[in-house]
């Protein structure tokens, strides 16, 4: 079964996978989902099937709902949705905005209590967990953290190492030897997403 993880990055920005969650499906689907519903609710239903549809089997089919889905979510002023948002398109946050971010995750299934009235207690106990575990980042060693959707696929990890052809092995490198832009740093002030900073402006590459 996939899992999802809580990844670190410490002050020379080399990467470690902190929290392991097993069963992937418990969080970053079910934000997906719920967003999909709130932000393009004319768009979720299968009017001519009589059923929802799935974010990320639906995207699979077409490209542009992704973009289409963060353009609306970016334009909102509802605190939870934009930073949850942001935790599972796997940006990276400054540990200094921990709390703002637990919090988000505590209130996203409240405040979305309409979207999200089928869903069982793992799933509530699953935002839970992870909450707490973001809180207890220690910030002057950690001052980064991203939360990672599962491990299906390499994403984040590919921050974190290079492949050495010498030795024909992959090894520990830091995201400041990354020469491609690969994610974003969530700018947050006063409890509010005010941009983003990807990495190479960041490093000044």
């Amino acid at each position: 079964m996939s899992y999802s993880s809580l990844w670190v990055i410490d002050n020379n920005y080399n990467g470690e996978e902190l929290y392991e969650y097993k069963n992937s499906w418990l969080l970053s689907p079910v934000v997906f989902d719920v967003l999909y519903e709130k932000y393009l609710p004319e768009e979720i239903f299968n009017k001519a099937m009589g059923y929802k549809k799935n974010f990320i089997s639906e995207s699979m089919f077409d490209r542009t709902l992704p973009n289409r889905l963060n353009d609306k979510i970016n334009d909102s002023t509802i605190r939870q949705d934009r930073a949850i948002w942001e935790l599972v398109n796997q940006q990276i946050f400054f540990t200094k905005d921990k709390k703002f971010v637990s919090e988000a995750l505590v209130n996203f299934l409240k405040a979305n209590r309409k979207f999200a009235q089928d869903l069982n207690k793992d799933i509530f106990a699953r935002f839970n967990k992870v909450s707490e575990e973001i809180l207890s980042i220690d910030q002057q060693e950690y001052p980064c953290f991203v939360f990672k959707n599962t491990s299906v696929d390499d994403a984040v990890l590919t921050w974190f190492e290079k492949y050495d052809g010498k030795n024909d092995e992959y090894i520990k490198c830091s995201l400041t030897e990354v020469e491609e832009r690969i994610c974003d740093f969530v700018v947050i002030e006063n409890n509010e997403i005010k941009g983003w900073v990807n990495n190479l402006k960041y490093f000044n590459k």
